[in-house]
This record gives C-alpha cells, structure tokens and sequence, in this order.
C-alpha cells in the first residue's frame, strides 16, 4: 500500500475500516513507518492531510484447530470506537447524573452522565451525526476526529464538546469563539483575554484529555 491522507474529521479507526479493514488499528499505528506522526498525535486526533501509512505486508492470521464431529460458533462483531462527551449546563456547573438520550444514525442510546457530566460509550465506527437530549436541552453533534489543539478548528471543536459553543468549527476567530473562549477562561481563573496563550491552551488539553 502507500501513505493514505488523512480527511477532515477522521480518525484512525475510520482510515483501517475504509482503506486496510484487514490489519487492526494498533498494527498501523505502531508500524515503523508511523513512528513519526504518532509522537505527534493519536488515533483519535488526526490533522487534514497528515499522512498515514498503510502496510504493504500481508497481515498476522490467527488460526484455530478444530475437532470433526463438533459444533462451533462464531461471532463476528463490528467495528466500534469510543465515544467521550463531557457536558455543561448553560450557566457553566456539569450535567451530573443526567439522563440522556443520544441518537446516532437511528439508533437510539440511553444512560445517564458520570458525576462529572460525562458520557462514555462504544459507538459504531461508522456513526457519524447525532442528536443529543437531556434535560430540557438537546444539541447536534457531529462524530469523528479531533483537528490538534494547536489549530483554531482544533480549540472550537473542544470548546464545542465542553458545551461553550464557538459557533462553526471552521477555523475562523469569530465573536462566538472570541466569547467561548473568554467563558472558558473565566471557568479557569485564567486571564480572560480571548487569546489562547500556552495556559489556555494547557488548560483546555487538561480539561478535555486530548
């Protein structure tokens, strides 16, 4: 095979699953020949265009011994990915101990957030756009990877999981993300500048993990 590029908002799991279904996502990324971007990303945080290569060798098989005269069964289970969300409240306190439903491709998920508001769940690798209700309140998402926090897509699309609402994850200062940022300061004691300087950005990594 040959280096893949990687699309907007895709992860790992999704380049195997299109272009190498038949390696598994921890062969790709520790392969020699990735060493170099995955000092620099993850799986699960990938830039437009970054390079990716796909292995040219024939995968690992696993084989089985079988003995005549018995039955077997086999299931075969789809490819799935993490879904992490954590989620806020207009006035900024974490939607603790919510029910929710989440929708994604009409398929229909219900749980209830962690103290800390947040979700996570296993999700087809294939889900991509959703709708997401709790309380009173219900929000779009959208499903795939993260652009690097170094990017301005790579800050509104975190704001936007955290519940700031930037406005469009287009790459563009405008005054939604100006305002999600300054609000995400305030909640950090930080200088609420708009600007997102090293500690913003520190910040926002610890906050959203990635």
């Amino acid at each position: 095979m040959a280096y893949y590029q990687v699309k907007p908002n895709q992860t790992l799991h999704e380049i195997v699953a299109e272009a190498a279904p038949q390696f598994g996502v921890t062969q790709v990324k520790e392969h020699e020949k990735n060493a170099g971007l995955f000092k620099l990303r993850n799986e699960y945080v990938l830039r437009t265009g970054d390079l990716v290569w796909l292995p040219e060798e024939e995968p690992q098989r696993k084989s089985f011994r079988l003995t005549a005269g018995k039955s077997y069964h086999f299931r075969v289970v789809g490819l799935m990915r993490p879904l992490k969300l954590r989620l806020r409240f207009p006035d900024g306190g974490p939607a603790a101990n919510e029910e929710y439903e989440l929708e994604l491709d009409g398929t229909v998920y219900k749980g209830s957030t962690d103290a800390e508001g947040s979700i996570d769940i296993q999700v087809p690798i294939t889900a991509t756009n959703g709708l997401l209700k709790i309380d009173q309140f219900a929000q779009a998402i959208l499903i795939g990877g993260l652009e690097p926090l170094t990017t301005i897509k790579g800050v509104q699309g975190r704001l936007a999981n955290l519940g700031y609402m930037p406005g469009p994850v287009d790459g563009v200062v405008g005054r939604m993300t100006i305002a999600a940022i300054v609000a995400f300061q305030r909640s950090k004691g930080l200088e609420a500048d708009g600007i997102v300087g090293p500690k913003t950005r520190a910040a926002l990594k610890e906050e959203y993990g990635v």
